[in-house]
């Protein structure tokens, strides 16, 4: 008797060994790294997730006042912003992300870090995006042009986005054959419903419309 129940719990225990076994391994999400400033920082990637939902993992790297230049400034010209400068940055080139959207540049249409220096912009930009193209997880990479400002607050130029900053990022996209977010031309058209009071950061409906645009358009990629 005792040998005929240790040989039916032997038999059990096999089987659930086997069919641990053969159990199909839960998919990995698709990681989404989110990078940029305070844009970013404030809250789309949230926004993100959710319109995306399950089978994703939107990661939010943005960090308040940065640029794209390794060296840029406050508007007082104080503070040493480079987003290179971060922890959060060195954190995002481990994310092991499937796709980067790149969203940085509002802070360096401000006088002191635009005026005259419109080549260093570009030369800095490319080199932040040339490292998440170099990444070993080998991700999709997003450029989305710097949003339409409607406010001067903090010396940030509406002007400079336009003539200076949105025409570097499509540049360097071209010449990499990425695919470019004209996140401008969305804030310009939508600007009375979608940016807060500061005339810069998007509010929760802006947040949401950035959401929706990045999802759309990371489907369209991820096929």
């Amino acid at each position: 008797m005792k040998k005929t129940i240790l040989f039916l719990v032997c038999a059990l225990f096999a089987q659930f060994i086997s069919f641990a076994e053969e159990a199909p391994a839960a998919a990995e999400p698709f990681i989404v790294a989110c990078i940029g400033d305070s844009i970013t920082a404030g809250g789309y990637p949230k926004d993100l997730q959710a319109a995306l939902g399950d089978g994703w993992k939107v990661l939010n790297f943005g960090v308040n006042s940065r640029t794209a230049q390794v060296d840029g400034k406050e508007f007082n010209g104080k503070g040493e912003l480079g987003y290179v400068k971060t922890l959060v940055y060195e954190n995002s080139l481990k994310s092991k992300a499937n796709a980067v959207i790149i969203m940085i540049g509002t802070n360096d249409s401000k006088t002191v870090n635009c005026v005259g220096r419109e080549e260093i912009f570009k030369r800095d930009f490319a080199a932040l995006v040339d490292k998440y193209i170099a990444m070993e997880s080998k991700p999709i990479v997003i450029v989305a042009l710097s949003p339409f400002a409607k406010s001067s607050g903090w010396t940030i130029s509406e002007e400079r986005i336009r003539t200076v900053i949105n025409p570097a990022q499509r540049e360097v996209a071209e010449q990499r054959g990425l695919a470019i977010v004209d996140t401008h031309k969305l804030f310009e058209e939508n600007a009375a419903k979608i940016l807060s009071g500061d005339g810069i950061h998007p509010n929760g409906e802006g947040r949401k419309l950035l959401a929706e645009i990045f999802a759309a358009k990371l489907k369209e990629l991820r096929k």
